[in-house]
Parts: structure tokens; sequence; C-alpha cells
């Protein structure tokens, strides 16, 4: 997926040792060292065995000039410090330019509270100690829960179930969900389905994005007609040749007059052409071709993709 981020995991002890290594290193780690014009990781603490593991030569050093977010980084809204951590740092792989962050409640014992992802843009300053947030911020839970994949997942699976109460229509759904977005493909009969499944999984908490590449077939015919208008402004479809398509199951049905046969074959390729139709029955006759009944009218005009 697009969306896919690196993720480091700030351990929340102030006891732990560690060691500075350059640049964005994914995974559990003990703090970060970002310039805050950024907000960029210039270089990751990690525990010395965990800089062994990743056989990297490691520092005792930071910069100077840097900024250390760790587990310890209190959060303020408002001027207020709240009783939140920062638990997760997720920041682009090419960059490392900080993403999002992931605020967990700084109680021990309040494990049971809900977790909130907050955009980088919604940080006014990265300060020593300190991430504070944008004073239009009233509280952290303005910022949506995180959940992982795997339970968006079962509530995704759950929605299916109520969406698409045919279990043939489900089959034909394939759903991914990574980095809490939620990616639909297959193959659906109407419009109302694709908007009704993508309403509901909006609607899961600690989803942050939905995108459907469902092919609706019911807009078969539709994108076969966008197709053809392309051959027209290409010039390789007369303006005044009107042809009608009709689609059923996955088949586009060509009706109407052309002026030639190679006209007839650029239109059958351009419905071929269009996502999620399988076969093209071609029903187009050439201006000046008598028509011959077949003794069976599919064919032999009617292809596969």
């Amino acid at each position: 997926m697009e969306h896919t981020r690196l993720e480091l995991r700030l351990s929340s002890s102030p006891g732990n040792s560690r060691v500075t290594l350059p640049g964005t290193v994914g995974g559990a780690v003990v703090g970060i060292i970002i310039d805050p014009n950024g907000p960029l990781v210039l270089q990751t603490q990690v525990t010395a065995r965990v800089a062994h593991q990743l056989n990297q030569q490691a520092t005792t050093t930071p910069l100077a000039h840097g900024i250390l977010l760790d587990g310890q980084t209190a959060v303020l809204i408002k001027k207020k410090k709240v009783m939140y951590r920062i638990k997760r740092v997720w920041v682009q792989r090419d960059s490392g330019t900080i993403t999002h962050i992931l605020l967990a409640d700084s109680n021990f014992f309040a494990s049971s509270k809900p977790e909130h992802v907050v955009p980088a843009d919604q940080i006014a300053t990265f300060e020593s100690k300190n991430v504070v947030l944008l004073p239009t911020i009233e509280s952290v839970e303005h910022f949506p829960v995180y959940r992982d994949d795997a339970e968006i997942a079962r509530d995704v699976g759950t929605v299916l179930e109520q969406v698409l109460m045919d279990p043939r229509a489900r089959r034909g759904i394939h759903a991914r969900v990574e980095d809490a977005r939620v990616e639909f493909s297959g193959i659906l009969d109407n419009e109302n389905l694709n908007e009704a499944l993508q309403a509901g999984v909006s609607q899961i908490p600690g989803v942050r994005g939905v995108r459907s590449d469902i092919i609706v077939t019911e807009r078969l015919a539709v994108m076969a007609l966008a197709a053809l208008d392309e051959l027209r402004a290409k010039g390789r479809l007369p303006e005044d040749a009107e042809i009608e398509v009709l689609s059923e199951h996955q088949i586009l049905y060509l009706h109407g007059t052309v002026p030639s046969s190679k006209v007839s074959t650029d239109a059958e390729n351009a419905a071929l052409g269009v996502p999620g139709v399988r076969i093209v029955v071609n029903n187009l006759r050439v201006v000046g071709t008598p028509t011959i009944q077949s003794a069976d009218p599919a064919s032999p005009r009617t292809h596969n993709r």
C-alpha cells in the first residue's frame, strides 16, 4: 500500500541503557533525536544489544542541536501537561520525516484506555522534554483512536457479512488492511452495495482511510462508452458512428453501425480493455455488409478478454 510507514516503538522505561545510531531505525527503540524544523529523525537511540544485533556502528554522543523524544517526553495541551506519553512514532521510510505519533495513557494501570493517533501537522512545536500540540486542540480525545490491523480486519469482515448477505458476493471481494487503511478490490453488481460497504468500513474505530478498486458491473457500459469516446478523440471512430453498449454479468454487447471492419475491431478491443469485462459480443454491422443470420447469434464475433 502507498501508506506504508516505518514504525518506531518507544520504551517507557527510563532505566534502559542507550547508544545512538545514525538515521532512522525501525522497531523497538529507546528514543529518537529529531530536527525540530523537520520534524526529521536524525538519530535513533537503541539498547547496546539491539545495536549489536543490527551490526551497526554506535556512538554514545547524540547531536547537540537535536531534540530528544522518548517514552518520558511530556505532552502539552494549552501549556498544560496531560497524562499521556509517546508510545510510537511513524516516519516516512525514504526521508525519515515524522508523519504521526501515538499517545498512550502514562498510567501503568491504564492499559485498557484508548490510544490516540496524532498527525505531525497537529504538533505546534517539539521542545526538550515536551511535545506541544496546536492551541486549537482541547484534549487528546480530539484525535482518532488507534487499533492494530488485525482488530480492524475482524471488523471489516463483520461489515462485509452485514452489507453483502449473499455469500457469492462476499467471495468476489478482497479486503486488505495495512497501517489502519482498508483497500478493497473485486467485483460487485451495483453501486449501492459498493457505497454501503465503504460507508460501513469508514465508521470502524481506528480506520484512517478507505480505498475501493471494486469493479461495479453496472458501470461497465458507461466505462465502455468512455473508451469509445477516447477512440473518437483519436480520430479512430467517426463522430457520426452510433454505438449502443449493453452490459450483463461482465459481458458487453455492442450494437450499431460502423463504416468499416477496422472500426468494428477497434471498438471491440476498446470494450475488451475495460477493467472487469470478461466477454464482448460484437453485434456491430459494417455499412454495406449484408446481415447474415447465424445459427449461433453470438458466433463467431464473441470474444473473451
